[in-house]
């Protein structure tokens, strides 16, 4: 029996786009789509009962970054994925910062970013194409790392949004050893999550 689906729900206050999204999201196969909120105040009054293991959530002038700090000490559980039109890197390294598991720039091409979001149902990290490009320019290698050249290697694939698949792919090993690769580096950084490991490797340049 397959792995059940990750609940998915979805706020923004934009119905133009929203309804794209919407759209889309009701038609994935890839999770189970709770419902669009387009009220703060209701989302946050309703995540307890609804209990969605990921929160896409589309900043505007209202809804800026300190949302996911409010969202995160009510349930840390939910993975909140930023959808933003911004694709600077202060902006993108501060949402990693402030807890979110990924990072998607508002595109007009939707099924760019549908592509990019699922890659949450694979164990990746959900970060479109300029936001990766972003967070990589921002690294720099530093001679201190504890993490050994492989380790390296798979915490940049992880920047890039590679699923465990694409890894082990790209770097010619097993799944599992990824998976154990990766393990390992959370074990020396001491940290728990893919988004804690990206904004470890700016702040200490462990890759470039």
């Amino acid at each position: 029996m397959g792995s059940m689906k990750k609940r998915i729900v979805f706020f923004n206050d934009d119905h133009e786009y929203g309804l794209l999204i919407d759209k889309n999201l009701k038609s994935s196969p890839d999770f189970d789509y709770v419902g669009w909120f387009q009220k703060f105040n209701r989302l946050v009054s309703e995540l307890k009962s609804i209990k969605p293991d990921y929160l896409l959530l589309e900043l505007s002038e209202e809804i800026n970054l300190s949302v996911i700090t409010t969202i995160k000490k009510l349930h840390p559980s939910i993975g909140i994925v930023i959808l933003s039109p911004k694709d600077d890197y202060t902006n993108i390294r501060q949402a990693l910062k402030a807890g979110a598991h990924g990072y998607l720039i508002k595109s007009a091409d939707i099924q760019e970013t549908m592509q990019d979001l699922c890659k949450l149902a694979q164990d990746g990290v959900a970060l479109s194409a300029t936001a990766a490009k972003c967070i990589v320019s921002g690294f720099w290698k530093t001679n201190n790392s504890p993490l050994t050249q492989t380790e390296t290697k798979v915490l940049k694939f992880i920047s890039l949004g590679h699923t465990y698949s694409s890894l082990a792919k790209n770097l010619d090993i097993a799944k599992g050893t990824a998976k154990t690769h990766l393990k390992n580096i959370y074990r020396k950084l001491n940290i728990h999550r893919k988004s804690e490991a990206l904004e470890r490797a700016y702040v200490e340049r462990l890759i470039n």
